[in-house]
């Protein structure tokens, strides 16, 4: 659970993860894993990202990132 806060919070929406180098998303899913995802599963996620039909709202995303923080510091 803490890999998909630590994606969320450093991508907060689709358009960011597509976006998103991979290098950077394989290490922060691995590091935050502790191993478990690797860059299979970074480029899975992109992919899907890529592919994903969602809309782009930079204030759904600014107030989703700001969420995902709340809950970080709440744990």
């Amino acid at each position: 659970m803490k890999s998909v806060y630590a994606l969320l919070s450093e991508f907060p929406g689709a358009a960011h993860i597509a976006s998103a180098h991979l290098t950077r998303l394989s290490h922060l899913l691995q590091s935050e894993s502790k191993g478990h995802y690797e860059k299979a599963k970074a480029i899975e996620i992109r992919e899907a990202a890529r592919s994903s039909i969602g809309s782009v709202m930079p204030a759904k995303s600014l107030e989703f990132s700001h969420t995902i923080n709340l809950i970080n510091i709440k744990r």
